[in-house]
């Protein structure tokens, strides 16, 4: 008798210990899936790495979690730290859910601060958004779609926006951040200043400076600087350009770039190229990224 049915295939995700980079710096997801349960679904454990969210759609998912019993019905969500014992479970047909585990970076201690000052259930109007929020982030994978690590990690603190009770600022400050990427996007090939950024969002560079660092936790010169160098990546793995056609297509000089590149990577641009790509049959075709992409359901 099949308890759980997966109506969506979940995000195809590397294997995490292959991302060095991601496990140091960046948040990023690890699973994520939609699913249709009867009554004998259920998930126990002690312990296990990632972070949890659930969000229901339909029925009603119990959860033992943290000494306390709760029942999340259609339109809640909830926050688990897997490291800690849990139990979920659906004690009767029709449960519908989403789900999605998240490490990296400090996401244990953001985790553990959102769980001391909330608690793990989240506000309800918010819970509805994170819901539509993780259909939408499931559709995007789903598709085959991909993304660099960094704009991963910027889906990712975005669930922290959704998991923190603020002040209902959360949407305009999400508005200037893709104000200031799309102005990045746009002038990628070109030297972008503080003083630019600021003027895209009409904002003085101290106040802007300032907002930003405390929005994404980087200052807007570093965000502008790691857009550019996950361009670069790109541009060296599925280009033949040279090392200073790609310098110049991010807006660095040669020397600016390389330095940058080799403090950000460990390794200068041509070493990381010759490690990060492989070419397809068809020497015409073209060229793609050596890491190797799969299904895990081992975990939900």
């Amino acid at each position: 008798m099949r308890i759980c049915w997966e109506v969506i295939s979940p995000a195809l995700t590397a294997d995490v210990h292959m991302r060095p980079t991601a496990e140091k710096l960046y948040f990023y997801i690890t699973q994520i899936g939609h699913y249709y349960c009867t009554h004998a679904y259920s998930i126990r454990r002690d312990y296990f790495s990632p972070f949890l969210i659930l969000c229901v759609r339909a029925g009603c998912l119990r959860v033992d979690y943290r000494g306390g019993s709760y029942r999340l019905l259609a339109g809640d969500a909830m926050l688990v730290d897997c490291r800690e014992p849990h139990y979920y479970y659906s004690d009767m047909d029709g449960l519908e859910f989403y789900y999605l585990h998240f490490e990296g970076s400090n996401a244990h201690e953001i985790c553990q601060h959102i769980l001391a000052h909330q608690g793990p259930l989240v506000e309800k109007q918010r819970a509805a958004a994170l819901g539509e929020f993780l259909k939408k982030t499931l559709q995007f994978y789903d598709e085959g779609k991909t993304e660099t690590e960094f704009d991963e990690s910027l889906r990712v603190y975005e669930i922290f926006r959704y998991l923190h009770s603020g002040t209902g600022t959360d949407a305009a400050a999400a508005s200037y951040i893709d104000v200031i990427t799309g102005y990045i996007n746009d002038h990628i090939d070109q030297r972008i200043t503080l003083e630019e950024l600021a003027d895209a969002v009409s904002l003085s560079s101290f106040h802007f400076s300032r907002r930003f660092k405390r929005d994404t936790g980087y200052s807007p010169v570093e965000y502008a600087n790691r857009k550019k160098l996950d361009y670069a990546k790109n541009l060296l793995i599925r280009t033949e350009w040279s090392i200073t056609e790609i310098a110049e297509k991010t807006g660095f000089s040669f020397k600016g770039f390389i330095k940058l590149f080799t403090n950000a990577e460990g390794c200068s641009p041509r070493t990381w190229r010759n490690q990060h790509r492989v070419r397809t049959a068809d020497p015409d075709g073209p060229v793609l990224p050596s890491q190797s992409q799969g299904v895990d359901t081992t975990h939900h």
